[in-house]
């Protein structure tokens, strides 16, 4: 409780008696944490205050004017041990601080030290940063990245430019994702053979290079960056922290203004997906922007490709709701991920396929654009908000008898202009390279659903 903690107790002493006049704390004072709780931080008078419990930060304005104690945010303390305190403040009333600006948990003297925020205001969990403590090559083709609290950050290469970044903060191990029904995104052999990986700890930074690519890590931010060494040209950076919440995690990159994006599979209605944002699940929807068959995978024209390993919902922001950043999240709490860097669409698709396995090979005219419909089925009746056709008129479409006219393969029926001729025909017309055409596609379209075989091929 918090009443309980003896940390804080000390805090508001030193609060009143030596922070009452200068905006910053002349000494950082070694506190022992005795006991676990709530630590609370008790704001007197009007201003702003900026919160940070390791780095962890949290922005409020403080309107209270009487002399009372507000708690608008509390950190559970999970481990006890000695943390240094730094206090400084940005706003007053009269001359005198009365409000904390910065209350920044530190490593110091302690070892394992863990604070959760617990908001009032809004339930979330921000972006943190974790220091790199170190980093070991743990095997040929995997570095360890030891983060504070504990956690770890596995960065294992595929090859000399493909690599995966997982790190699980609950302590699990690296691993493929679950699926129900049981199914895989791995090919059986998806690595190939890494022919230098050195890893090096200078200047702050934390450096793994193999023969194509250099990974860098900021040791005091966590944040990577990535630099084709073909090119010598970084091509994929981190702008903020990974942020892992309970129900999905978010990675946050730089997007640059001459960069577009493709892929995340069937995104209907689309294809270059700047300054939009596509949704990574299964909608069961064939309009403009309904997704029916999504792929955790996109490519860049800056000359990367990322693919999250999990079968989990997710949605990809390229700058549609903040210029200059991609937001990449999944419904998972942990972080499974693979990079490509390479040089164009063919190359990057190539790298992807070494991941997943090759696509169908497909018949020429699949190449090109199809039609898909059901032309034993749905009926047309006049209307004049409907669909204009060749007779002048408008229709529309029903797949109920309402006294309309029944639609056919070839106009047989004497309903040319609602047949599958002439859809073909009017692709034709406009010029259009129309290579295959599907006129029963399924969904109750009416062919085969009689008795017998003989009557369905009569039907």
């Amino acid at each position: 409780m918090f009443s309980k903690i003896i940390a804080f107790l000390l805090i508001l002493f030193f609060w009143d008696s030596i922070f009452a006049t200068s905006g910053t704390f002349p000494i950082d004072p070694l506190v022992r944490v005795n006991k676990t709780g709530f630590l609370k931080q008790a704001v007197e008078g009007k201003g702003k205050i900026k919160e940070s419990v390791k780095l962890r930060s949290n922005r409020i304005s403080c309107e209270v004017n009487q002399a009372k104690a507000w708690f608008p945010v509390e950190w559970k303390i999970r481990d006890t041990g000695d943390i240094t305190i730094q206090l400084k403040g940005i706003s007053k009333t009269g001359t005198v601080f009365r409000n904390i600006s910065t209350l920044d948990l530190k490593r110091g003297a302690i070892s394992t030290l863990k604070a959760e925020k617990i908001s009032h205001k809004k339930e979330s969990v921000t972006q943190q940063i974790e220091p790199i403590i170190s980093a070991k090559k743990i095997n040929p083709t995997t570095i360890d990245l030891y983060l504070a609290d504990n956690h770890h950050m596995l960065i294992d290469f595929y090859g000399d430019n493909i690599f995966r970044v997982f790190q699980d903060n609950s302590g699990g191990i690296m691993r493929a994702p679950e699926a129900k029904p049981g199914a895989k995104i791995l090919v059986d052999t998806p690595r190939r053979q890494v022919s230098t990986l050195k890893l090096d700890d200078e200047n702050g930074f934390i450096t793994i290079t193999t023969a194509k690519v250099s990974v860098q890590f900021d040791k005091k931010t966590s944040l990577m960056k990535v630099v084709n060494l073909k090119t010598n040209k970084v091509v994929v950076e981190e702008v903020a922290p990974v942020e892992f919440d309970p129900k999905k995690v978010v990675i946050t990159l730089k997007e640059n203004p001459d960069e577009y994006f493709y892929g995340g599979g069937v995104q209907n209605g689309r294809f270059s997906h700047k300054g939009t944002a596509i949704a990574i699940e299964n909608q069961n929807s064939w309009t403009d922007g309904g997704v029916a068959s999504p792929a955790p995978f996109y490519w860049s024209t800056n000359g990367y490709a990322i693919m999250f390993y999990t079968f989990k919902k997710g949605n990809y922001d390229f700058g549609s709701k903040e210029k200059g950043v991609v937001k990449l999240s999944h419904e998972t709490d942990y972080l499974d991920v693979f990079y490509m860097i390479d040089d164009g669409a063919v190359s990057l698709l190539n790298d992807y396929y070494q991941l997943t396995g090759n696509p169908v090979l497909l018949p020429k005219f699949g190449f090109y654009e199809g039609h898909l419909n059901a032309y034993n089925r749905d009926y047309w009746k006049e209307d004049s908000t409907g669909i204009l056709f060749e007779d002048g008129k408008r229709y529309k479409e029903s797949q109920k008898d309402k006294g309309g006219i029944k639609e056919s393969l070839n106009g047989e029926k004497n309903n040319y202009q609602f047949s599958a001729r002439a859809v073909i025909d009017r692709y034709k017309k406009q010029d259009m390279p129309l290579g295959w055409l599907l006129p029963n596609d399924g969904y109750g379209a009416g062919y085969g659903q009689t008795s017998t075989l003989d009557s369905n091929i009569q039907n």
